[in-house]
């Protein structure tokens, strides 16, 4: 399971939302 950069970013902004 292999996540890029660039989704873990989104992931993070969207938990912090």
């Amino acid at each position: 399971m292999k996540i890029t950069a660039g989704q873990t970013l989104i992931t993070q902004s969207t938990s912090s939302v």
